[in-house]
């Protein structure tokens, strides 16, 4: 899996993307029809939990008279309190049923180090027989190198403990960021260890001024002079002391020059990690946004490492004169060397993934996976606190251990409140401060600083931002197809046809938002969407742009939205492109088609019928003809002919004619290749593409498939 550019896909999905352009086409209906929706009055609450403690007699009867609630500077006078009983509640407490409370354990393998990685696998393996009982559920989820759910929300304890297992097991899945990142602060402190360590003029010999032996003689330590180890006495004459201060600017210059060269490079470092600690704060807000409507009260047990606000702090204190750390080094070179730029921050990430937290009522419990007792890093700790204080959790720091842990987590859900308001006149989609404060003696309280009222827009471009970058995870019933089927290249680039398509939904009416990001060769290409209105139910749709990729592995990611049921998928495709430079002939990606009736959208012309790509996990039908669609391509040196061969093999047969490619043909062909209705039976087979340069075969493709008869 190649690392995808999040800011451009994050960009993509909260601009809305996903929405008509230029591209926009609505067939027009054929009268007034009653779509079936019957609008409603719908009366929204703002909701957010505290943890109360204090006398049982007095949480037993908790009202608002007991508290006063304070949000965004308003008093708000009118709000209820309701305990949230779960497992962990006190029998007797309340009589109301237990709510299942939902565990969810993210591993930021980005942002793990491999000790940290293996002791958050073996504390979760400690916490969940401690906190998922039977009447609560627990959820695996893991940020490696692409964002993954290995166990949905499950009150089986075998079952997270299996997803725990693949976990461990997966190499593909696993990130290596720390450990690069831990090279790169080596390289630097290194770096500044050896220009600090030079006997010289910032590394220029101090021998080429002993022309008079005798006059020169080591001292202890460099000397403020910027002499390194070595000072002149103030008995030498005039001309010696002309040749020490040419040669101790000339030795200035370099200091500074290797100093600035040092920075230069801790700055290229300091955006390799603002990169990964973007992408990985993005993935986090996908994932918040896909729990709006799992179980409440929720808690996220975040493991983590060395994520931080100021993702270059450490390189700016290693290359900082002033630092303590740095005292050996002369003082005074600090001003003639470029000035120290700040370390740049990913704090608006940071904001935006607590308040996607408070909208969807998650408390954060971080755990700082290494745990080293002698920990001293304060800037992923200051992260790990960060988030436990702003969403009513608490962060678990040096070493705490799964039963301290467990126990905290236990007691903040014993005693958790609900506290619920009208946020009619509360400004939407911003972070307002919260503020409990108990009115009665014997009680304290303990909440989150921030709250935010989620607006409608919003919930649907986080829900889009999660359908982006966690294709699959979106809990959606929409079927999402997505594929490519080659048409040609030129000037270095090939072309194919992106299909994006979705099921029919059972009324009358429906309108469609389809939108599709292409990356090719590790860069963003294409960003492509339409709306589509649909008269009649059940009736599938599919959105086709013809585009161009680069030689190399792409990624095509497909969103859709069905407005009417504000319903959201996703589909992720991988393929390669064949790079002709280093082959004298190569096979393209293979797509298989076939007709099909729905609604075809194409710029701005609209069809009901059409050919239709089958995706990789989808049957073809026996009762309708099929074209398997392949590209074959030559090396731009090889003059002679490319004979093609074709066939399907498996529970039956199919050949088909030779095909030759004479070298004053183009340099890559499209081949398509038809097989009649009900020629195939059922089973698996292989449509294989053989190319022979000479005698000798060159290149070879495949695309397997499963053929079945229609269902009834």
């Amino acid at each position: 899996m190649m690392n995808r550019p999040m800011a451009a896909i994050l960009a993509l999905a909260m601009t809305g993307a996903v929405s008509a352009g230029a591209e926009e086409t609505e067939p027009v209906a054929e009268g007034t029809r009653d779509s079936g929706v019957v609008e409603e009055v719908e009366t929204r609450l703002a909701q957010f939990q505290v943890v109360v403690t204090g006398p049982p007699e007095t949480l037993a009867g908790l009202s608002k008279d007991d508290l006063e609630l304070v949000v965004g500077g308003q008093l708000i006078e009118d709000f209820a309190v309701d305990r949230l009983r779960t497992s962990a509640t006190p029998s007797g407490a309340t009589t109301d049923p237990p709510l299942p409370a939902t565990y969810i354990f993210y591993f930021d393998q980005s942002m793990l180090t491999p000790r940290g990685r293996d002791r958050s696998l073996d504390l979760c393996r400690e916490l969940i027989p401690s906190l998922v009982s039977d009447d609560d559920r627990g959820m695996i989820v893991s940020n490696g190198t692409t964002l993954v759910i290995f166990a949905e929300p499950t009150s089986d304890r075998q079952a997270l403990l299996h997803a725990l297992d693949r976990i461990d097991e997966d190499a593909e899945h696993m990130e290596t960021w720390a450990t690069q990142e831990q090279a790169y602060i080596d390289d630097i402190r290194i770096a500044m260890r050896d220009l600090e360590g030079a006997g010289s003029f910032g590394g220029l010999p101090t021998a080429v001024l002993d022309n008079r032996p005798g006059q020169m003689r080591e001292t202890q330590g460099p000397s403020p002079g910027g002499l390194g180890g070595y000072r002149i006495p103030a008995s030498l004459d005039p001309t010696l002391k002309s040749d020490r201060e040419r040669l101790e600017n000339k030795g200035n210059e370099i200091y500074r020059s290797r100093l600035n060269q040092i920075r230069f490079r801790a700055r290229t470092y300091e955006t390799d990690g603002l990169w990964h600690a973007q992408k990985s704060l993005v993935r986090l807000q996908a994932l918040l946004s896909r729990l709006y409507d799992t179980d409440r009260p929720k808690s996220l047990l975040y493991f983590g490492d060395i994520l931080r606000f100021e993702p270059g702090a450490m390189y700016a204190e290693i290359t900082d004169l002033s630092n303590p750390r740095n005292s050996r080094l002369p003082r005074e070179e600090e001003d003639n060397a470029d000035p120290l730029a700040p370390p740049r921050d990913v704090r608006d990430f940071f904001d935006q993934v607590v308040a996607a937290a408070t909208a969807q009522g998650v408390r954060f419990y971080p755990v700082e996976g290494e745990g080293l007792d002698e920990s001293t890093d304060h800037h992923t700790q200051n992260v790990l606190t960060y988030f436990g204080l702003e969403t009513g959790g608490q962060a678990f720091l040096r070493g705490a251990d799964a039963q301290v842990i467990s126990e905290q987590i236990t007691a903040d859900l014993s005693s958790l409140f609900m506290l619920s308001f009208d946020p009619a006149d509360m400004k939407e989609d911003t972070s307002l401060s919260v503020y409990v404060r108990p009115r009665v003696p014997g009680l304290e309280v303990h909440t989150g600083g921030r709250l935010t009222v989620q607006s409608e827009e919003a919930r649907i471009q986080a829900r889009l931002l999660a359908a982006y970058l966690g294709p699959g995870v979106t809990g959606s019933s929409v079927n999402v197809g997505a594929a490519v089927i080659p048409t040609g290249y030129s000037e270095g680039r090939f072309h194919a046809l992106v299909q994006v398509s979705a099921s029919g939904v059972p009324i009358p009416r429906s309108t469609w938002e389809v939108g599709a990001s292409l990356v090719s060769s590790g860069r963003v290409g294409e960003e492509v969407s339409s709306r589509i209105a649909v008269e009649g139910a059940g009736v599938p749709v599919t959105f086709e742009r013809e585009v161009r990729f680069a030689p190399g592995p792409f990624e095509l990611v497909a969103v859709v939205r069905q407005n009417e049921t504000d319903e959201i998928g996703s589909r992720r495709i991988e393929g390669t492109w064949p790079d002709l430079d280093h082959a004298p002939a190569a096979v393209g990606p293979i797509a298989v088609i076939q007709p099909s009736k729905r609604v075809l959208v194409r710029g701005d012309k609209t069809r009901t019928s059409g050919a239709f790509a089958v995706g990789d996990n989808d049957a073809v039908r026996l009762d309708f003809p099929t074209a398997f669609v392949s590209l074959v391509c030559r090396h731009k040196t090889q003059k002679g002919t490319l004979h093609v061969r074709r066939s399907v093999v498996g529970a039956s047969r199919a050949e088909f004619d030779p095909v030759d490619i004479e070298p004053e043909d183009a340099r890559c062909a499209v081949l398509t290749d038809m097989v009649p209705a009900r020629t195939l039976g059922e089973g698996h087979f292989r449509f294989t593409v053989e190319v022979l340069c000479g005698e000798e075969p060159c290149a070879h493709g495949e695309r397997t498939f499963t053929a079945l008869e229609p269902g009834p």
